[in-house]
């Protein structure tokens, strides 16, 4: 394990990662996940209305899975990086 991921839950005060620090696309990755953790209860209400029923969100769910796993494999590993 590295040394921010200790048995002590406030080890992760002792970790310094910057925004230099961090690649353009995962910060990409970031802003879009905030973004569309934001909106999508708004968007699945709003299928849920037209819909009139759960079909919609269900896909608005299968579509976020798989932009997930889009991002997940285009992310790089950072594992042996200097922190």
């Amino acid at each position: 394990m590295g040394p921010c991921l200790g048995c002590n839950p406030l080890s992760f005060l002792n970790c310094s990662v910057h925004a230099s620090d961090i690649p353009g696309p995962l910060s990409v990755f970031q802003v879009a996940a905030a973004l569309g953790g934001g909106v999508s209860q708004v968007l699945a209400t709003f299928l849920q209305d037209q819909t009139g029923g759960t079909a919609g969100v269900s896909l608005l769910l299968i579509g976020i899975a798989f932009m997930t796993l889009i991002a997940t494999l285009f992310a790089l590993e950072t594992e042996h990086d200097r922190l």
